[in-house]
């Protein structure tokens, strides 16, 4: 099986560490089910970023204006 290395801040290792004791888990067991539970989370071919650049505004776009301007409700 492949290894990660991670390197954590102190107070992240002990609240890692306490965590996995709790559950009764080797912190490296906790740590994998862990990323596993949050990479479950991400929707696929998702990531941050996979959409930038695919919708623009124009630059007289008024985020109060009404969507259908009050003259063509024909009221």
């Amino acid at each position: 099986m492949p290894t990660l290395s991670l390197h954590l801040p102190d107070p992240l290792f002990k609240k890692v560490r306490a965590a996995a004791r709790r559950s009764k888990q080797k912190p490296s067991q906790f740590a994998r089910q862990a990323i596993e539970h949050e990479l479950r989370r991400i929707p696929p071919a998702v990531t941050l970023g996979a959409l930038a650049g695919t919708a623009s505004l124009s630059p007289d776009y008024d985020p109060v204006a009404p969507v259908i301007p009050l003259e063509d409700w024909g009221l």
